[in-house]
């Protein structure tokens, strides 16, 4: 028992210092530019890939004042650098803007995921970018589901993980996750896709779409309309994580503001066209009041045709004409003291 006890204590500090070697070298500067991809183990990458930018973000800028939080709309949709640019050309000082807009993420992780990001960073500002789809309780599902899975995020969002605590404090497993699944015959194109994805995304966060709107596209599935209904639907559970986001101004004294994305007017035409919008607007605008946020309403004359790559993402010359006008309205806000964004 004793020669059994012997050999189990030098196999683990053996074990021991392998981890903390690996940990020493993970940590190095020399492999960060050799090998400077990194994984949290979900199995949705491009979630990935945003936060390990703000993360370099935050340490290059020592910090980070505001954050641009949504889905694909907000990816391709906002320029950081052009937003602090007319923010500052129109009246403000310095701003350090992240744009951690993800693919299929709604309304619904991205309550989590704003509570995550405002505990982490502490920004001044969450700037919250909605569109009506959020709202469809159906909408999302797959790409939430697989978030949802992962020990990582579980861990970060208060669960007890002992996987997502390792995950999350261990640069040397994030950087061995990246190459973990090296024996599947799809490891080759899934990590090509990765570095394809991540060299595409700007340092603030950033990723340009070249596509244009073709005459008569349809993009994306429209949310759901009942059978026999032309009833704008608004689901009370995905207003619930509006209000979850509203309330992070509480929590941990960030200032929020909800901005409505300009999409299309061909989005309401199966509501009613021009009403319909009006009543989504309402809605949202009284839960904003209620949680004494800021809502910023969509300006329709804003983007056109040809800066639209559909009829809800903005390509590389509407992305441009949103920043401005977010830059601007930021401006206009902090000189009316709705908004503090000085240190």
């Amino acid at each position: 028992m004793t020669q059994t006890a012997a050999f189990s204590s030098q196999v683990l500090l053996v074990l021991i210092l392998f981890a903390a070697s690996c940990e020493a070298v993970a940590r190095s500067n020399w492999l960060e530019s050799f090998s400077p991809d990194k994984s949290l183990a979900n199995w949705y990458y491009p979630f990935d890939i945003k936060w390990f930018r703000l993360e370099n973000f935050v340490h290059q800028n020592k910090g980070v004042d505001a954050i641009i939080l949504g889905s694909s709309l907000v990816n391709t949709g906002f320029i950081p650098e052009e937003i602090q640019r007319t923010y500052q050309q129109t009246g403000g000082g310095s701003l350090s803007i992240f744009n951690f807009g993800v693919e299929g993420l709604t309304i619904a992780p991205n309550s989590k995921v704003a509570e995550i990001l405002v505990k982490q960073y502490r920004p001044r500002l969450l700037v919250f970018v909605t569109e009506l789809r959020d709202y469809d309780v159906s909408n999302g599902l797959k790409v939430q589901d697989m978030l949802y899975q992962s020990a990582w995020f579980r861990y970060r969002s208060g669960s007890p993980d002992w996987r997502g605590w390792l995950v999350d404090h261990s640069n040397a497993l994030q950087h061995y996750l990246v190459y973990r699944n090296w024996m599947s015959v799809q490891f080759a194109d899934a990590l090509y896709a990765y570095q394809q994805k991540r060299d595409a995304i700007s340092p603030s966060g950033y990723e340009p779409d070249f596509a244009r709107t073709q005459p008569g596209q349809t993009a994306l599935p429209l949310p759901t309309v009942p059978l026999g209904s032309e009833k704008l639907v608004i689901s009370d559970s995905r207003l619930d994580c509006l209000r979850g986001i509203l309330d992070l101004s509480k929590k941990y004294g960030v200032q929020v503001l909800i901005v409505e994305m300009p999409v299309a007017a061909s989005i309401y035409n199966p509501y009613g066209g021009q009403p319909a919008h009006k009543e989504f607007q309402s809605v949202i605008g009284q839960v904003v009041a209620q949680g004494a946020g800021l809502f910023l309403m969509a300006d329709d004359q804003l983007i056109p045709e040809s800066g639209r790559s559909n009829e809800y993402h903005l390509n590389i010359f509407g992305a441009p004409l949103m920043s401005r006008f977010i830059g601007s309205q930021l401006a206009q806000l902090a000189s009316a003291g709705e908004l503090k964004l000085k240190p």
